[in-house]
């Protein structure tokens, strides 16, 4: 009777009861907020990622998706309208999912201008990189967790494509009595060889493929996505073999099969990596699949990202940061641990830049991916108490993934200044390398889409 009596309470005072906060059900829509495409690119890809909070179905229904208001949907195959949801309950904060969430989003406004009012405090940018760290470990635990790519033949729109044009996307998807909006933007550049130098092509330095144990597309599926946003010589640089092998000797391998779908059974049925190594691509196989990609629009070329150790030819060691390896013609020359090789994560700094130097000598050279930040370069040309850096290398990758500092006081500039002091006055004497300004994407792995 006081149950009840209670109930009639609440219910003429206008009070109610309610679940907690943490059970209601909550979906967020996870796509680029920024792409660029060349002008004559024939299709636009927009990849989302339906994830969500609290209980609900599995999936989730497209209810709208619009190109500057005009109305799309019927251009998506009705099987596609039906979304996979990803819950995140637990793997992550519902806050700590927001507050990255918004990071990202601040990130890919600063990746195309320059706004002191959204900038990154060293705090933030901390918290970012820890918040997409943690999303990279999910992704690698839920394999299902994959976004499903729209895509628009450029000649189905209904206007006119022009240079500079800035077009909007939106997405509405709608789950029970839940809806969630996404909406994100596409530039068109109208990319031309530069004029006082006709020689200059636009190309990408840093990618991944499914030769890399984290890629998620093969360099065929990489060529037309390269070519639609105006790219004309693409370097993949997957990473070799050896992170968490403990073999002394084995055959010199990629560090992926070349197939998504084997690379993800390897990692949920092979823990120990030891076991992949019957599963992965020799070199020979990775270069050729790779070269073989290239066509008249854009050539594809093979090099390798390869992980500097504190020490030298062991099997593990502590990171010294990432060098990418262009030109090179092999991973090791022979079948056996060599002093000389480009295994992964084996070497001090200084032998890995010489490794990768002397690979073939006058065509192979070395840069520096990444060099402050996530797995940050360690050691410089002048950086006491540490060993110091003589080796010859030619490339500074002044913007890449997951930057979120532009301007000329950020760390990868500061870090390119002084190594060009320190390295000027041997430049021209004893060939010890001057490194030139570059960007790369660091695209296609495990991930990147978040990017």
């Amino acid at each position: 009777v006081m149950l009840c009596c209670l109930l009639l309470v609440f219910s003429l005072t206008g009070l109610a009861f309610s679940s907690p906060a943490n059970d209601q059900p909550e979906i967020v829509i996870i796509g680029p907020e920024m792409q660029t495409y060349d002008l004559d690119a024939v299709q636009w890809e927009i990849p989302l990622t339906l994830t969500a909070f609290g209980p609900g179905t599995q999936t989730a229904r497209l209810a709208e998706f619009s190109i500057n208001g005009h109305d799309l949907l019927q251009l998506v195959p009705k099987p596609q309208r039906t979304l996979p949801v990803h819950r995140l309950d637990n793997e992550i904060g519902r806050e700590d999912f927001r507050k990255w969430n918004d990071y990202r989003k601040r990130a890919a406004i600063l990746r195309v201008r320059s706004d002191e009012r959204i900038y990154f405090s060293p705090a933030e940018e901390q918290e970012f990189r820890e918040g997409s760290s943690r999303m990279k470990e999910i992704k690698q635990k839920r394999r299902e967790i994959a976004p499903v790519t729209l895509a628009v033949d450029v000649a189905n729109l209904p206007f006119q494509v022009a240079a500079d044009g800035l077009y909007t996307v939106r997405a509405v998807v709608e789950r029970g009595q839940k809806t969630a909006v996404w909406e994100g933007d596409i530039l068109i550049v109208d990319v031309e060889p530069v004029d006082t130098n006709p020689f200059w092509v636009p190309a990408d330095l840093h990618i991944h493929s499914t030769y890399a144990d984290d890629g998620r597309f093969t360099p065929v599926q990489l060529a037309p996505m390269l070519v639609s946003r105006g790219y004309q010589i693409a370097y993949i640089t997957d990473e070799p073999a050896g992170w968490g092998i403990t073999r002394a000797i084995f055959p010199p391998r990629m560090s992926g099969s070349g197939d998504a779908s084997t690379n993800a059974f390897l990692k949920l049925n092979h823990p120990y990596r030891g076991n992949w190594l019957p599963w992965l691509a020799t070199w020979e196989t990775y270069s050729s699949a790779v070269r073989s990609a290239s066509t008249t629009q854009v050539a594809m070329f093979p090099g390798a990202e390869i992980s500097a150790s504190n020490v030298n030819q062991a099997h593990t060691g502590e990171h010294r940061g990432h060098a990418l390896a262009y030109g090179i013609q092999n991973l090791t020359g022979s079948a056996t641990f060599d002093a000389g090789g480009l295994r992964y994560s084996w070497f001090r700094p200084n032998n890995l830049l010489n490794n990768i130097n002397n690979n073939r000598i006058g065509t192979s050279s070395a840069a520096i991916a990444h060099p402050t930040g996530s797995y940050p370069w360690t050691f410089w040309t002048t950086d006491p108490p540490h060993d110091n850096i003589t080796a010859r290398y030619d490339g500074f990758e002044l913007m890449t993934a997951l930057q979120t500092q532009f301007g000329p006081n950020s760390s990868p500039v500061v870090r390119w200044r002084s190594e060009l002091v320190a390295r000027l006055p041997g430049v021209f004497g004893d060939d010890a390398g001057f490194p030139s300004a570059r960007t790369g994407s660091d695209w296609g792995g495990l991930g990147s889409e978040f990017y």
